[in-house]
């Protein structure tokens, strides 16, 4: 039975070769200070290209759990929950959740650490037009910019934008966010 689409099993063997990488990898870095970071945020999100005939604004939430290898590079797995206004008076609602594993380089700044990443993962979709239900999922590309605000030794304020890429429709994601250094 195929849950979430016929690439379902190839996207779990790409993550577990990922799972390992990153278990392989922490043990070569160990000579740098290793640090946990969650955070959470709000999002909005805003089509690129011709999805934007269709589609407004979205709004979101969602979490990022990441690995600090060393003090410039770490590893994040970022998902996000965005529902989209839609202007297509056939299309009742649009829903995306993007499941993504990030690259993410880290510049230190005193209180402030700019960030930049990229990243690729899987999209679950649901479109819910007039009469049926859609969902599908497909494989997705990322790259993403921002900063860090240390507000103490242990807790961080985060603004980040995101580009999205899938074959269904790109989009950028605006987040405003908090997190801790575990």
């Amino acid at each position: 039975m195929r849950i979430f689409g016929q690439n379902y099993s190839r996207f779990m063997n790409f993550y577990k070769k990922l799972l390992v990488f990153v278990w392989l990898f922490g043990g070569f870095a160990s000579q740098a200070q290793a640090q946990i970071t969650f955070s959470g945020h709000l999002n909005t999100a805003f089509p690129v290209s011709n999805w934007r005939n269709n589609y407004g604004a979205g709004f979101g939430a969602g979490a990022k759990f990441g690995y600090h290898f060393t003090d410039i590079f770490a590893l994040k797995i970022a998902g996000d929950y965005i529902q989209f206004g839609h202007q297509d008076t056939r299309l009742i609602q649009k829903s995306k959740l993007p499941l993504h594993v990030t690259g993410e380089f880290n510049f230190k700044l005193g209180k402030f650490t700019p960030f930049v990443g990229i990243g690729a993962g899987i999209v679950f979709q649901r479109d819910v037009p007039i009469g049926f239900r859609r969902k599908f999922t497909t494989f997705g590309a990322s790259a993403t910019g921002g900063l860090n605000f240390d507000v103490s030794e242990r807790t961080f304020l985060q603004i980040q934008t995101r580009f999205l890429w899938d074959n269904d429709s790109p989009m950028q994601t605006i987040s405003l966010g908090f997190g801790a250094k575990l």
